[in-house]
């Protein structure tokens, strides 16, 4: 069972069918990757796998097991981070369910067993080299291992008895764990500084985008080959740094779109993008001129998303809708499961999706890196606020009164 979901802006930028024949027309070849998969301990279900493809079009497809084994193909370029979930309930998003890894084009083997944190992966030097890398820090991230597992039991421990035992020994693990990080990511920048050829470059240099300063990271990026920053790789890092910068300068140096898209990004309102709502249909943020936008930007799997949703269904019916216009943005890859959260929460407002997700115009536009974001344009539709107060927190009322008094 494989699905593709993509949104307005990457048809816009792409007018090719997503198939070998298409990609070979919009000149990207050599892109094909097949994936033969065996999960150990597992041997029906569905599985997952999300990835960035060679025309940048976002992926998020499921991959039903038969004796254990699966098969997966698709189109890259050159390099690609990928993430399989072997599970549909996790807790953390690098737990033991997850295999997380680069991908070449070609055949790629993979062998993981249930409660086992690596995988066994062959037919990717890119991925080769990571693993001599992860072999390398190892020094580092197995006492990081350690702390966060002793951390996660304390912590459990104390939730299920309801009280604060180990509040203690648990703020000494999570300080250990953040030393034996911080060693990580500095090895890391090293690893980039080295070695600028590399695609394990790229994958790091992203990796640690958060953690260091965006002038380093964007500093970085520019002594990066042009084979890696073409690659998928490539293309996933320079959206990280979209994210992250309001540089004008590197941007107009380094497009992520074509070079209209871009310019709506560094000059445009939040009035040129356009959304689909639950039937399907193409709404023009236009149509909110004169009007503040409150956008309350979620997903299916955010579980804070849904818990603001009482809050915010209760203040979306007590403004005039003449003044402020509330309007839910899903990042759900997969519509059928936007869709099955709106009939159980039923969000107020205007219901919008895009399933481009943290790719998309909109999450470039509006620097959606994590969930739940609330976004505030005023009338002529330039963003004032990109990170709200929550509508469970008093703040968010006060910001709303703030609205309605300007008017």
């Amino acid at each position: 069972m494989k699905k593709r979901f993509f949104s307005w802006i990457i048809l816009f930028l792409f007018s090719v069918c997503a198939n070998p024949e298409g990609y070979a027309q919009s000149g990207i070849d050599n892109t094909l990757f097949q994936i033969e998969g065996q999960i150990l301990g597992k041997d029906t279900g569905l599985i997952s796998i999300e990835y960035t493809d060679a025309l940048n079009l976002t992926h998020y497809d499921s991959v039903r097991l038969t004796q254990g084994r699966f098969t997966y193909r698709g189109h890259i370029r050159t390099a690609a981070e990928m993430v399989i979930k072997t599970e549909r309930h996790f807790r953390y998003f690098d737990d033991f369910s997850f295999i997380r890894f680069i991908a070449a084009p070609g055949l790629i083997k993979i062998t993981k067993r249930v409660g086992v944190k690596r995988a066994t992966i062959s037919g990717s030097n890119v991925q080769m080299e990571k693993d001599k890398w992860d072999d390398a820090q190892s020094i580092y991230t197995r006492p990081e291992d350690s702390c966060f597992a002793m951390f996660d039991s304390l912590k459990a421990l104390d939730v299920k008895n309801n009280q604060s035992t180990h509040k203690e020994q648990i703020a000494l693990l999570v300080s250990k764990w953040s030393d034996f990080r911080q060693i990580g990511y500095r090895m890391d920048v090293n690893y980039v500084v080295k070695h600028p050829e590399a695609y394990l470059s790229g994958y790091l240099l992203k990796r640690v985008s958060r953690q260091i300063s965006i002038d380093s990271v964007m500093q970085l990026y520019t002594t990066l080959a042009d084979s890696v920053k073409n690659s998928t790789l490539g293309y996933d890092l320079l959206s990280k740094i979209y994210l992250l910068t309001d540089n004008k300068e590197f941007k107009s140096k380094n497009p992520l779109f074509n070079r209209e898209l871009n310019k709506l990004l560094l000059e445009g309102s939040i009035h040129e993008l356009s959304l689909q709502d639950i039937s399907g249909k193409q709404v023009d943020f236009k149509q909110f001129k004169g009007k503040y936008l409150v956008i309350d930007t979620w997903a299916s799997w955010c579980g804070p998303c849904i818990a603001n949703m009482p809050a915010w269904n209760k203040l979306v019916e007590q403004y005039d809708t003449s003044v402020i216009r509330f309007i839910t943005v899903s990042v759900d890859i997969d519509d059928s499961e936007w869709k099955q959260a709106v009939a159980a929460y039923k969000p107020g407002g205007f219901q919008l999706h895009d399933p481009a997700a943290f790719n998309g115009l909109f999450a470039v536009y509006c620097k959606v890196i994590a969930l739940p974001k609330i976004i505030i344009a005023d009338p002529a539709g330039n963003i004032i606020n990109y990170d709200g107060p929550h509508p469970n927190q008093p703040e968010f009322r006060t910001l709303l009164n703030s609205l309605v008094k300007k008017n």
